[in-house]
């Protein structure tokens, strides 16, 4: 849920100059959610939906109510949908997001557990730019660069040439081509 930058020398992780900010793949996760259920459409966990075969050989897929259901349950059914809508179809730009560049991004279509198509156009760029720009939090280039300057004189350089991304978040395509340029 959060992001980290943490210098490692010689093997040995230096503590005192590493970063961490709260706002990560969660927020990501978060914002996605929100969009989405603004939507027309409302969503639908996997477990709400079951495929019912038809006499003529087709199916058709048919909303089921568990009205026992824990909240925090659905919760979870529809973050793992997220969550594979974000490892699937997310992409950050190489550029800074901006409105000039909606019309140039393509519309994917995500697969929902109901049978419908979800179409992901700016929203695809947009949410995964929040890692990028000054909000609250200190975007993700900012806080490697801090970290780095806080190290030792002499292993600043080395700290410079030697980044290694890690984590969910830095699998969206063009994170770390992205990162390695802002840095």
């Amino acid at each position: 849920a959060e992001y980290m930058g943490t210098p490692v020398h010689e093997g040995y992780a230096l503590t005192k100059p590493a970063a961490w900010n709260c706002n990560g793949g969660l927020k990501l996760s978060l914002e996605l959610l929100r969009t989405l259920e603004a939507g027309a459409d409302p969503l639908r966990p996997r477990y709400a939906v079951q495929r019912k075969r038809l006499a003529d050989g087709r199916s058709e897929i048919v909303a089921t109510d568990f009205p026992q259901t824990h909240p925090s349950y659905r919760s979870w059914s529809l973050m793992n949908i997220i969550a594979d809508i974000k490892e699937s179809h997310f992409s950050v730009s190489e550029e800074p997001f901006s409105e000039a560049m909606v019309p140039s991004i393509a519309r994917q279509s995500y697969a929902m557990p109901d049978g419908t198509n979800l179409v992901l156009g700016p929203e695809r760029c947009g949410i995964p730019e929040a890692l990028f720009v000054t909000s609250p939090e200190t975007p993700i280039p900012d806080m490697v660069v801090g970290s780095i300057q806080r190290c030792d004189t002499d292993v600043k350089q080395l700290m410079h040439k030697t980044t290694i991304v890690t984590g969910g978040t830095s699998l969206i395509g063009g994170f770390v081509r992205r990162l390695e340029r802002e840095l």
